[in-house]
């Protein structure tokens, strides 16, 4: 993978200084969910990886650098999941709700080499308005505690959780997030979406400030590919703050 990296934190994302980054090696993920009834589903999630991280680049003064200790590392987890999911549809929701929750414990007894814990989770909800266009929103967030290393770090800009921002500019031990998205089917296979939301990143839960809350918004295009599941593709542009960013894809953003 190549991707940059801005440092850690609010203030590093919002410098906008990076330095590109190449993370290569294997990884691997074994994950089992078993329906427990009433649309609950109950598993673990095991995931292992062995990270070499390295840049062509030059440090920038006062810019950020690879963190020394986080180049050449092993990591591993085991942990549960749970899962709720009432949607009428896993292509395009009209309606329902659906929940995900993933607790990931690191360490060396799982295999890794260092320990460290990574809390997610996530709510979706549903609302048809009419018989063409449909209400959804989305709130997900992530915590961190231990000693992971600054690419298991959260991350803001996964466009589930907030669009218009380069995926990794804000990193932190804790973030939260929110947005909403009307969808229209317009005519014959095409539709239109519009969207807005917000997310912070912090060292902890509890150093969020109103004042950290970062925008996002935009607008979008849908051509329905398959008309007997809906699936669509996707084309959204969003801003951000001081950041835009183009998306493409297959089925909702969430």
């Amino acid at each position: 993978m190549n991707y940059a990296f801005y440092g850690i934190g609010q203030s590093a994302g919002d410098a906008g200084v990076s330095i590109q980054l190449n993370q290569a090696g294997p990884a691997g993920m074994v994950e089992g969910l078993v329906h427990v009834g009433h649309r609950w589903y109950v598993g673990a999630r095991y995931l292992a990886l062995h990270m070499t991280v390295t840049s062509p680049e030059i440090p920038i003064a006062g810019g950020p650098t690879i963190p020394g200790v986080d180049a050449n590392i092993r990591t591993a987890s085991l942990g549960p999941r749970v899962d709720f999911d009432s949607r009428d549809s896993s292509f395009y929701a009209k309606a329902g709700t659906q929940l995900q929750s993933i607790i990931g414990f690191y360490g060396e007894g799982v295999g890794g080499h260092r320990s460290y814990q990574s809390y997610q989770g996530a709510l979706n909800r549903y609302h048809a308005i009419g018989t063409r266009n449909v209400l959804a929103w989305h709130a997900g967030g992530c915590g961190i505690a231990g000693d992971a290393p600054f690419y298991d770090l959260c991350l803001l800009g996964k466009p589930q959780d907030l669009r218009g921002y380069t995926l990794g500019q804000y990193r932190d031990r804790a973030m939260l997030a929110a947005q909403a998205e009307w969808r229209s089917e317009l005519w014959w296979r095409l539709g239109a979406t519009a969207f807005f939301g917000e997310g912070l990143v912090a060292p902890d839960f509890g150093s969020f400030t109103w004042d950290g809350l970062l925008p996002g918004g935009g607008v979008g295009l849908r051509f329905t590919v398959a008309t007997q599941n809906h699936v669509n593709l996707r084309l959204d542009y969003a801003w951000g703050k001081n950041s835009s960013a183009l998306y493409m894809g297959v089925a909702e953003a969430f």
